[in-house]
C-alpha cells in the first residue's frame, strides 16, 4: 500500500498533463476586412536631430493587420498596415487610423528629446539688474532636452540646455552655438537697469472758501482749475518716491498730513508703453486716517497732472505726477 500512493499521485499528474495538452487552441481573432477605397497611403518620418527610435516605438504600437475587400468583392491580405523605409515609415491604413498616428506622433515630437551630433557650447551668464528667477521665466520657450553620444560612445546622455541658481546668481546655458547665441543675445536686451522714475504726490483739499493752508504751485492750480473748477486749492502735504520701474513690483509712500493725519500710497507699476511717454500703473491704491480710500488701475503721461479721488463738497485730492530721471 505504500508503494500505491505515490504512483497514483504520478499517474493522476499525468493524465491531468495529456488533458491540458488535448485542449483546443482558441481561433485566432478575427481581422477586419476594410474597403480598397477607405485606404490611403502615408509616408512618416521625424524631423533632424529627434531619434529616429522615437518612431520606430511609436510604429510598434500601432500596427496591426487587415484583409482588403477589392472592388469585385474578393477579399485579399492579411496585410500589415506599416513598413519601414528608408528613415521613416510607409503607413498603409484607414483616413482615420492614420490621422490618429499622426496626431500621436505630433504629441511625441514635442516631448522627445533633441539630438544633437554636432559639439555643443556652454556659457555661464551673470545677471547684472534683473533677477535669476525673471531671466529663467524669460527663457522658459527656449528650455529643451538635449541628447547626445556619451562619451563612451554607448548609450545617450540627456540634460537640460538652461540651469538656474541664485547664489551666486547665474545661468548656464549648454545647447547648440547658434541655440546659446541666440539665448545670450535675449538675456543681453532684457537685463538692462530699470528705468527711474520721480513720482510726486501732492493731497491738496479743494474748497469754495481759502482755508488757510498753503497754496499749491500755481501750474498745479491752473491745472486743476480746468478739471474741477474749485475756488480755493489748499497743499496738505507732498510726498516724493524717487524708484526704479519693475512691472508688477509694489511701491508704497506714506506721510502724515493735518492735525496728525496719515495716508498710505501703493503704487504697482506696469511698463512704460512703446512711445516712451507714459506709465502704465496696474494698481493705485490710496488710503487715508479719515475714511478716504480708492483702488483703481491708471495711465500716466510724463510730466502732466493726475487727479484721482476727487468727491465731496471739500473733496481730497491725491495728485500724481510722473517724470523719468536720466542717470
Amino acid at each position: 500500500m505504500k508503494t500505491l500512493v505515490p504512483m497514483a499521485v504520478v499517474l493522476l499528474a499525468l493524465a491531468c498533463r495529456g488533458a491540458a495538452q488535448d485542449a483546443p487552441k482558441p481561433p485566432p481573432p478575427e481581422l477586419p476586412v476594410i474597403a480598397a477605397d477607405e485606404l490611403v497611403l502615408e509616408y512618416l518620418t521625424v524631423p533632424d536631430g529627434v531619434d529616429h527610435d522615437v518612431l520606430s516605438s511609436l510604429m510598434r504600437l500601432h500596427r496591426r493587420q487587415f484583409r482588403v475587400e477589392n472592388g469585385d468583392g474578393s477579399v485579399r491580405g492579411p496585410l500589415d498596415n506599416c513598413q519601414e523605409s528608408d528613415q521613416g515609415f510607409l503607413l498603409y491604413d484607414t483616413a482615420a487610423y492614420v490621422k490618429g498616428v499622426k496626431d500621436a506622433l505630433a504629441k511625441v515630437l514635442g516631448q522627445a528629446p533633441h539630438v544633437q551630433s554636432q559639439a555643443l557650447r556652454t556659457e555661464v551668464y551673470m545677471p547684472h539688474f534683473v533677477e535669476v528667477d525673471r531671466l529663467g521665466d524669460l527663457l522658459r520657450p527656449l528650455r529643451r532636452v538635449v541628447t547626445t553620444r556619451s562619451a563612451s560612445g554607448r548609450g545617450w546622455d540627456q540634460n537640460e540646455n538652461i540651469s538656474c541658481q541664485d547664489s551666486p546668481a547665474l545661468i548656464v546655458l549648454n545647447d547648440t552655438p547658434e541655440q546659446v547665441a541666440r539665448m545670450l543675445d535675449l538675456l543681453a536686451r532684457v537685463d538692462q537697469p530699470p528705468p527711474q522714475m520721480l513720482i510726486t504726490c501732492w493731497l491738496v483739499v479743494a474748497s469754495s472758501d481759502n482755508l488757510g493752508l498753503h497754496a499749491v504751485p500755481q501750474e498745479l492750480a491752473d491745472n486743476l482749475k480746468r478739471v474741477l473748477p474749485y475756488g480755493y486749492y489748499g497743499l496738505l502735504t507732498t510726498g516724493l518716491l524717487r524708484t526704479s520701474i519693475l512691472a508688477g513690483t509694489e511701491r508704497s509712500l506714506s506721510g502724515t498730513y493735518g492735525q496728525g493725519n496719515d495716508f498710505q500710497l501703493l503704487l504697482r507699476p506696469g511698463a512704460v508703453d512703446g512711445t516712451g511717454h507714459r506709465l502704465a500703473f496696474e494698481r493705485i491704491e490710496f488710503q487715508g486716517s479719515e475714511g478716504q480710500h480708492f483702488d483703481t488701475s491708471a495711465v500716466l503721461d510724463f510730466e502732466d497732472y493726475t487727479v484721482l479721488g476727487a468727491a465731496g463738497s471739500e473733496p481730497l485730492l491725491v495728485v500724481l505726477q510722473v517724470k523719468p530721471v536720466q542717470g
